[in-house]
């Protein structure tokens, strides 16, 4: 017996290797992807039905279909299958290895008593369970009988006769059809029933104890702060008055295992139950009663009621050895009643249990995140608390899917296998770990303290009063007596990490063994006893100095829970979900206060411990179980990242939805309010400002509150999370919630100017809010997480801004093959830029937006009244406050694209204008002959598209005054964002413009000045670019005709069709906006070297033609426009010409005189004034203007 907890020790790691590597294949084999050969290959299906008939036999298939092709793969077959026989013979051999040394170990003692020989005990009950999990793990194994057969089969074929061991095991899996049967008949051939019963009965004050949660309570098993003063002393509680020697913590911590290794002792010894005293009957249905399932091995579990019901049919049989009492001849009865109490009452039994261990555990955890320094005395409560804890946990997720008998499935109430607030045990359970993790210096520090004080003290008497007593047990004891105290000596409280008691507990167990042996008369003595119940608790002590970690594995950890990951992912869902409302009252439940959603980064530490279940005997197990669960705790860190957006989305839409509450408006729609509640003879509601922000209106702001308050409570959890190492992989939940949080910048960002509910594009500003909403929203994420949200969203706003297209090396001015600039995308910037292209083409007369006109005097586009029903409203998007909104989000590079956007639109028109000068270059060339002689409209009346020549030229306009205002709004923000860079660029580009000669020597500065939002009346290096691969395409005599052009524009016939609005200075049609046109073009088609402002004859004389020409048409037709040209708003159109003196370089006012008299001017703005645009027109009288002015 000496060396028979080494032994017990071997046999248990290998019981459980044995299981884990025939878990381990059966899923393989169950895996369609991973089945062997040999039993997938549907040629070999007879050879397989007459296996299995002929099993454990080894049939003759010469006559078989298929066993030719069997016979040629039989090497293949053998090399497949040797692992899964050899696993079986190992298996075999170690069944009959255990079965040995539990009979040894039970005849061998001779008593069980938990404060003697717990290790005895525990040693000897666990290697019985194992015993018999090995025969219910080998029974689910479906396929064990074909493939031992077809190996059998395929090695008599290669090495032409039966493998020594085939016979053996196949009988011996024969026997395992029924397992249950096949136990009772080999443990009643060992003869330990008795044996069995002896410690069943010295585990059952424990038992009674733990079923008892109202008395559990009463003591304050788990609650320290009863304890008042004696809160820094060690914890000392008896289980109750009859066993006072029996540590109430220690009992309670291996209580659940007591109760599983008496169902399995019932179950394989059944010949207990017809005991007359009926203690172990009573005791087996007390426990049976709080079980449906018990654990059998990774997630497989054991019916408890089906296998006694089983039992019942046939035990005891006729003429068996022992008679039962008559009040027990109806076992099938007994248990039948007793199965029908466990459905009605087990659910309910284990969840008032887990709402007991809620309730201390939470206070163990605020307790000890208080007080640290309490995690030493108190370290066996708080290990009882994770062992209850574990067992309930584990008692949950096998019965989550607890099914029964029909015949009781009325009585199955699911709800009581339900429980909300599972995850509040299992985060409890978690942080209680984490905790002991991180003090468990404190905890080992106090135990060396405590063991060379007191226990020290103590066991230095009782080994004098022991020794003389103990002198027969020969010299390797008396050795081991000797060395105690020493080995209690050289622990270090300064080094206790180095601190090393494995050897310690061995040796001491070898005592425990032979003291308690048949062999030794040593447990008889007084002191002797004495000294085995201290070592006891000795030698629990010295476990929490160098094995904290072990006891956590052994105590805390949940990697058995693995085997039910997909009750644990609905779980991790229910709880990721949950939200907490305000309460509705002062009072309110502190854990559903706090809600459960703070407890899902338990889920993922659970999942990550789940690799501690990989043997040593199935090391290929570990990348599949690895990888497993390194996509389940991806799975689940990814939907925790997802749930933060969630909640910061909603969160976000609150702040925007106040932050708009909010405006200044809000005061004018106030008064609105009143004012017409005042009309309807209302009561009128005296809004105070901030009266919503009062606490009595709390609920007005409900929604943000809650939101907030979810939010908060996941984002703390996972800000004190820490990295999580799952096989060869390494997980960061701050990682994953940060990078989700990107991706949402990203997306919201991209999609920020789309309008909500349509296709339309949103009004800059209101995007501007909701990137300023969604800052706001970032923030409270910013406490938790490593999130810089200002670098964040202006990185995304940069990257949705950029488009690299736009930033092309300065082509050759004078390179022909220069192609235009063309770019698309879908980014925010680029929905900016469609939508301004296209809100500035539709502007056109007959466009979808006819009717938007370029108001100079308010630096904007209007939508005028009497504009066609599409049109879009153009301030909403023009104005100068949501044109700098739009350079803040896109900034100066964003600009460039919007710019070069308008820059295509622009180009695309010139290509028009080109196409009608060519076309109509002859006729150009008469005009320009003949515009002063009485043939001057002939030419003009032959040309073929003028009307579309002006409408060219109009949203040529449009789009060059857009850019404009773009420019002048980048010039505001960035004189506000980056102060003094855009004076500094101005002061740099005037201070050099002098000295170059041509315009393109500017080209670097320009593009420099106009990202600062400032314009040169000269140069436009980029409206340049975009056309020159036009301008050099046609003969340089074509451009020299489009002042004469664009004075032939002047009969088109459009302008019958616009009116000339006075207030504001525009025409309805947008040709006040041609100015504009001719200015521009003019510059950029002239040779780079002729524009400068040192000789600026060339443009000088280019717009001297223009103004001449148009003089001159205009006055002929004045002539006329009491017929010819009646329709025509002659005198607006005469006002052209002092707006184009006015925005072209080079020309004064006096050059205008000598085409245009001053006095013609005046009678014209004096005629407009009347409202006299046209001859026919009726005018009114002065004192009626002046009235109206």
């Amino acid at each position: 017996m000496q060396k028979f907890n080494e032994k017990a020790l071997v046999l248990q790691d290998a019981c459980l290797g044995i299981m884990t590597k025939v878990s381990f294949l059966r899923k393989n084999i169950e895996t369609p992807g991973s089945r062997p050969h040999a039993l997938s290959n549907d040629n070999w299906s007879r050879v397989r039905k007459t296996v299995e008939k002929a099993f454990p036999d080894r049939p003759d298939l010469s006559a078989v279909k298929g066993f030719e092709t069997f016979q040629q793969g039989a090497s293949q077959v053998c090399d497949e299958l040797q692992d899964i026989y050899l696993t079986f013979v190992d298996l075999m051999d170690l069944l009959d290895a255990s079965k040995d040394l539990l009979a040894t170990a039970l005849h061998g003692t001779v008593h069980f008593r938990t404060e003697q020989n717990r290790v005895v005990i525990a040693h000897t009950m666990n290697l019985f369970t194992s015993f018999v999990k090995l025969h219910l793990v080998m029974d689910a194994f479906s396929d064990r009988r074909v493939l031992t057969g077809l190996y059998a089969a395929a090695y008599h074929c290669v090495h032409g006769s039966s493998e020594p061991q085939v016979a053996r095991v196949a009988h011996q899996i024969q026997d395992f059809e029924d397992p249950l049967k096949r136990l009772i008949n080999e443990v009643e051939a060992m003869n330990v029933a008795e044996l069995l019963f002896d410690v069943c009965l010295a585990l059952k004050p424990a038992v009674d104890t733990y079923l008892h949660t109202e008395g559990l309570r009463q003591k304050n098993m788990l609650n320290p702060t009863e304890e008042a003063g004696g809160l820094a002393l060690p914890v000392r509680q008896e289980l109750n008055v009859s066993h006072p020697k029996l540590s109430l913590h220690a009992e309670m911590r291996d209580a659940h295992r007591y109760m599983i290794w008496t169902i399995y002792v019932g179950l394989v010894t059944p010949e207990l139950m017809l005991r007359e005293d009926r203690q172990f009957l009573n005791l087996f249905n007390t426990v049976a009663r709080h079980y449906l399932l018990v654990p059998v091995f990774r997630g497989q579990t054991l019916n408890v009621h089906q296998a006694t019901e089983e039992l019942a049919k046939w035990f005891p049989p006729r003429g068996y050895k022992i008679q039962p009492p008559k009040e027990l001849r109806n076992l099938k009865k007994m248990f039948k009643d007793e199965s029908k109490a466990a459905t009605v009452n087990c659910g309910h039994a284990h969840a008032e249990k887990r709402s007991y261990l809620r309730g201390e555990m939470a206070n163990l955890v605020s307790l000890l995140m208080d007080t640290p320094g309490l995690v030493g005395p108190k370290f066996p409560m708080v290990l009882t608390a994770l062992a209850m804890g574990k067992a309930e946990l584990r008692w949950y997720f096998d019965h989550k899917s607890a099914t029964t008998r029909r015949d009781r499935q009325k009585h199955l109430n699911l709800s009581d296998f339900d429980d909300p607030y599972i995850s509040t045990l299992l985060g409890l359970q978690d942080q209680l770990v984490l905790l002991v993790r991180e003090f468990r210096r404190y905890v080992s520090v106090y135990y060396i303290e405590y063991l060379q004080g007191a226990h020290r003290t103590r066991l230095a008497r009782l080994l004098e009063a022991a020794r003389p007593h103990l002198d027969s047990e020969g010299n390797a004891i008396s050795s081991i007596l000797s060395g105690l105290l020493p080995e209690i000596d050289r622990l270090d409280v300064a080094a206790p990490d180095e601190a090393d008691l494995v050897g310690f507990r061995l040796d001491w167990a070898r005592c425990v063994a032979c003291f308690t042996s048949m062999q030794s008369a040593a447990h008889r003595p007084a002191p002797v006893i004495e000294l085995l119940e201290a070592m006891d608790r000795i030698t629990t002590h010295s476990r929490f100095v160098d094995d904290i970690e072990g006891l956590l594995v052994e105590y805390g950890e949940l990697s058995e829970l693995w085997w039910h990951h997909d009750h644990l992912a609905l779980e991790f869902e229910r709880a990721l979900n949950d939200t907490v409302e305000l309460p509705r009252s002062s009072y309110s439940n502190g854990l559903r206060a706090e809600g459960i959603a703070h407890f899902t980064v338990a889920y993922m530490r659970t999942a990550a411990c789940a690799m501690e279940n990989i043997s040593a005997f199935c090391p290929e197990e570990q990348r599949q179980l690895g990888d497993s669960i390194s996509r389940y705790v991806e799975d689940l860190m990814g939907a925790i990242a997802r749930r933060v957006r969630d909640l910061v989305d909603p969160l976000y839409a609150q702040l925007l939805f106040w932050s708009d509450y909010l405006q200044p408006v809000q005061a004018a729609y106030r008064l609105q309010r009143i004012q017409e509640a005042k009309a309807r003879g209302e009561e009128v509601s005296k809004e105070i400002p901030g009266w919503e922000s009062h606490a009595y209106r709390v609920d007005y702001i409900k929604d943000l509150v809650v939101t907030e308050r979810n939010l908060n409570r996941l984002l703390d959890v996972i800000s004190k999370t820490p990295r999580l190492v799952v096989n060869d992989r390494i997980f960061a939940p701050k990682e994953f919630v940060r990078r989700e949080l990107q991706r949402y910048v990203e997306e919201f960002i991209a999609s920020v100017v789309l309008e909500q509910g349509g296709d339309g594009i949103a009004q800059p500003s209101v995007a501007l809010r909701r990137v300023e909403a969604l800052v706001a929203a970032l923030q409270h994420t910013a406490g938790h997480i490593p999130l810089d949200v200002q670098k964040l969203v202006r990185r995304v706003l940069f990257d949705q801004a950029l488009d690299t297209a736009y930033y092309v090396p300065d082509a050759d001015p004078d390179d022909p093959d220069a192609a235009p600039l063309v770019s698309g995308g879908t980014k925010m910037v680029h929905r900016f830029a469609a939508f301004y292209a296209s809100l500035v083409e539709e502007m056109r007369p007959g466009g979808r937006n006819a009717g938007v006109c370029f108001v100079e005097i308010q630096h904007t586009f209007v939508r005028m009244p009497g504009a066609s029903g599409g049109a879009v409203d153009a301030e909403r998007y023009c104005d100068a406050a949501e044109l700098e909104a739009v350079c803040t989000l896109v900034g100066p590079h964003g600009v460039r694209v919007i710019d070069g956007k308008l820059l295509e639109l622009v180009a695309a028109k010139v290509e028009i204008i080109k196409q009608f000068m060519t076309h109509n270059m002859p006729l150009l060339e008469r005009f320009r002959a003949q515009h002063h002689t009485p043939q001057w409209s002939q030419p003009v009346r032959s040309m073929q598209g003028l009307e579309s020549f002006m409408a060219c030229s109009i949203v040529i306009g449009n789009a060059l005054c857009l850019r404009r205002l773009l420019h002048d709004a980048l010039a505001k923000v960035q004189s506000e964002r980056v102060p003094f860079l855009s004076e500094t660029v101005r002061v740099a580009r005037e201070s050099v413009l002098d000295t170059f000669a041509d315009v393109t020597e500017l080209v670097p500065l320009d593009n420099l000045a106009q990202d600062c939002g400032i314009e040169s009346p000269l140069s436009d290096a980029r409206l340049r670019h975009a056309i020159q691969h036009i301008s050099s395409a046609a003969t340089p005599d074509v451009w020299t005709l489009l002042p004469y052009a664009w004075a032939s524009c002047l009969l088109c016939p459009q302008w019958s069709q616009t009116r000339f609005i006075a207030g504001l200075d525009i025409f309805t049609g947008n040709e006040h906006v041609i100015a504009v046109t001719i200015r521009k073009l003019v510059i950029c088609m002239q040779p780079p070297r002729d524009v400068n402002t040192v000789n600026p004859t060339v443009l000088q004389e280019a717009f001297r033609s223009y103004m001449k020409v148009a003089s001159f048409v205009l006055l002929r037709m004045k002539m006329f426009d009491t017929s010819d040209f009646a329709a025509y708003p002659l005198r607006a159109m005469t006002l052209l010409l002092e707006k184009f003196v006015g925005e072209c370089p080079f020309l004064e006012r006096s050059m205008l005189e000598a085409y245009m008299p001053y006095a013609i001017l005046h009678n014209a703005y004096m005629d407009i004034s009347l409202r006299k645009q046209r001859a026919s027109d009726t005018p009114i009288t002065c004192q009626q203007a002046f009235a109206e002015a």
